[in-house]
């Protein structure tokens, strides 16, 4: 059996740099593909949480969390989670040398650190206008990838 299917970056590909929204020709162009008969699947550094606008296109395969994290269907397909002792480290490091820390799970949460830079910087990559929420159980969580931005 032969498969054809594409993969999509999120950020700048399948949405607009500047303001985050799917441009019209993209979203048709995606419907072309299904109309071909023509896998599309999403590879993100974004949570799931955070690709809800994706999936209303039809896409139902995701790879988020930089690949920490792969759904199909809803399904999860493939999983690779931080070791809970590793990721109490890093945050005790973070907090002791004012590093903001992006947690993926399968939503976003922060470390509670803030800077104008970090505040940018998520503006740039995810197009976030407000802090992601603060993550106060995250050794609770299954954590697939955490990100360090300098505060």
């Amino acid at each position: 059996m032969t498969y054809k299917i594409v993969f999509f970056d999120i950020d700048g590909t399948l949405t607009d740099e500047r303001n985050g929204s799917i441009p019209p020709k993209t979203k048709e162009a995606v419907q072309k593909l299904f109309h071909k008969g023509i896998k599309v699947v999403a590879a993100t550094g974004r949570p799931l949480s955070m690709c809800e606008e994706i999936k209303n296109l039809g896409i139902d395969t995701f790879i988020t969390a930089n690949g920490g994290y792969a759904t199909h269907e809803e399904a999860v397909v493939h999983q690779t989670v931080l070791d809970r002792s590793v990721v109490q480290e890093i945050s005790l490091f973070a907090a002791e040398h004012f590093h903001g820390l992006s947690y993926l799970t399968k939503s976003l949460s922060m470390n509670g650190i803030q800077s104008e830079q970090i505040a940018q910087a998520l503006k740039e990559t995810l197009s976030l206008n407000e802090y992601p929420v603060l993550a106060e159980a995250i050794n609770s969580e299954d954590v697939f990838f955490v990100l360090s931005l300098r505060g």
